[in-house]
């Protein structure tokens, strides 16, 4: 495993997801590679990208989701 995130969902719940890819997609559409099918209107089809970079830090792209992505609690 090259690191994991936490998804805080808007009803307030969490999960955790591995990263084990160099890059991993997140977001509804069922062509990522973590899909959000909650009925989460608050993640876009294809909402964020996840790279795993050489030194071991994680990088988070937003991919022009509708609400935007936070880290930390940071947009």
């Amino acid at each position: 495993m090259k690191g994991s995130f936490l998804v805080r969902m808007a009803d307030g719940s969490t999960r955790t997801y591995a990263i084990d890819k160099r890059i991993t997609k997140i977001g509804r559409a069922t062509d990522n590679d973590i899909v959000l099918t909650d009925g989460e209107r608050s993640v876009s089809r294809w909402h964020a990208a996840i790279t795993s970079k050489d030194d071991g830090g994680l990088y988070v792209e937003d991919l022009n989701s509708a609400n935007g992505t936070s880290v930390n609690g940071r947009q």
